[in-house]
This record gives C-alpha cells, sequence and structure tokens, in this order.
C-alpha cells in the first residue's frame, strides 16, 4: 500500500467525441481500459496522445524529465544545478530522439526505460553520483530512487552503457556544453 501512495501516474487528457452513459452531474470521468499486450498499450497511447507512429514526445518528454530527476539526491551538489537542463539536451540528441520513445516490449513505461538507465550508467564516467559503491556508481541505489526497489527490473541496464552512437552524442554534449 505504502508503493501505490508513491507511484506517480501520467495524465492524459482525450478528446472523446462520443460518450455513453454519462452523468449530468458527475466532475471527473475515468475510464479503464484493458489491453493485452504492451504493443497493443503503445498503440493505444500513441492514438490517445496524438502520436502517428509511435508516442508524442510533447506527452513522453515531461514523464522522463519527471523519472530522471528522482535520481537528484544521488548528485554532487554541481550537477544538481544543469541535470535537467543536461537531460533536456541529451533528449533533443537525434541519436537518442530516434529510440527513447520507443519503449519496445518492455511492460509499464511510455519510453524505452533502458535506455534511460543505459545513459545514467554512462553518466557516472563524468563521477556526477555523490552515492558510490564502485566505479563512481551504485545501480542499487539508482534502481531504488527510480523505482523504489533495488531489486527493481530496471537495475539491469543500470549497468550497462548506451548504444556507442548515443553514448558518443552524450559525451559530445557534456564536453561542449557542461
Amino acid at each position: 500500500m505504502e508503493k501505490e501512495e508513491k507511484e506517480e501516474k501520467a495524465n492524459v487528457v482525450i478528446n472523446i467525441q462520443t460518450a455513453y452513459n454519462v452523468n449530468p452531474a458527475a466532475t471527473k470521468v475515468e475510464n479503464t481500459f484493458i489491453i493485452g499486450s504492451a504493443k497493443e498499450a503503445n498503440r493505444a497511447l500513441a492514438e490517445a496522445t496524438g502520436g502517428r507512429d509511435g508516442i508524442n514526445p510533447d506527452v513522453v518528454r515531461p514523464e522522463i524529465i519527471k523519472y530522471v530527476s528522482r535520481v537528484l539526491p544521488l548528485l554532487h551538489d554541481a550537477p544538481k544545478g544543469y541535470f535537467i537542463k543536461m537531460w533536456n539536451d541529451i533528449l533533443d540528441l537525434p541519436a537518442v530522439k530516434d529510440k527513447v520513445y520507443n519503449p519496445g516490449q518492455q511492460v509499464g513505461p511510455i519510453f524505452n526505460r533502458d535506455l534511460i538507465a543505459n545513459i545514467l550508467h554512462h553518466l557516472r564516467t563524468y563521477k556526477i553520483y555523490k552515492v558510490v559503491y564502485r566505479d563512481n556508481y551504485n545501480g542499487a541505489a539508482l534502481a531504488e530512487a527510480l523505482e523504489g526497489c533495488k531489486d527493481h527490473a530496471v537495475k539491469n541496464p543500470l549497468r550497462d552503457d548506451p548504444p556507442r552512437d548515443v553514448r558518443d552524442a552524450v559525451d559530445k554534449l557534456i564536453k561542449e556544453k557542461y
């Protein structure tokens, strides 16, 4: 029950053209959709949020920023000042943009959580984390900050660097701006 209180959900506003059984006195309407697969869920979310071939980046981007901001308490003071701006710049990189809005087979997230975790892992090379275990990094602490559980499935991608093109683009961005 404690985890339910901490869980944050994305707010999606949908323009409904036709509604059935509407209570005129209702102040709030909530719909529950039962979807059988991640592919169906991604397609339904893309349709609901205005995305064409994928999920609408204008809806997903704030969710990514909210997600990565969960690690702010684990950062040294200096990176805290530019971390969110840096992530906005990272999300603008073509190498990242091509991959981050496709969650693939992941169940739950509306973005590529594994890629985000890989980039967080790669950022250890810049010694931004103050909570470290080995190699300027503590994957369990990051998993707990991100998902509330140090043994969450995100812990595995928190052990790997992103693909070479993403890594090179992030490195170039950080060297030029941060």
